[in-house]
């Protein structure tokens, strides 16, 4: 695909949620720390971890049904952080 096309309808709901969590990660505060000094801290090998832990949920959906947590979730979130990791390594932060 190019740059220039247009992404399939299908795909475009997921695309909206996973941009809309990658929103909210930026409008988090962590006890003083921006989101984007937070971002500046990881490695990507930090990059890494927070993805797998997430990914790592969504293969137990069993019991993050019991928790409140579904498969679709666990997967915006990994879609978001992998979208984190990339803008992190493209500002040069690891």
């Amino acid at each position: 695909m190019s740059d220039t096309e247009i992404v399939p309808m299908e795909t475009s709901e997921a695309i909206n949620a996973i941009f809309k969590e990658r929103m909210r990660q930026k409008t988090l505060h962590f006890e003083d720390l921006q989101a984007d000094e937070f971002d500046m801290g990881n490695t990507r090998n930090d990059w890494v971890s927070y993805i797998n832990a997430y990914a790592g949920r969504a293969t137990i959906c069993h019991r993050n049904y019991a928790d409140g947590h579904d498969f679709r979730e666990m997967m915006i979130k990994v879609g978001a952080l992998a979208a984190a990791a990339i803008e992190a390594e493209e500002k040069g932060w690891c």
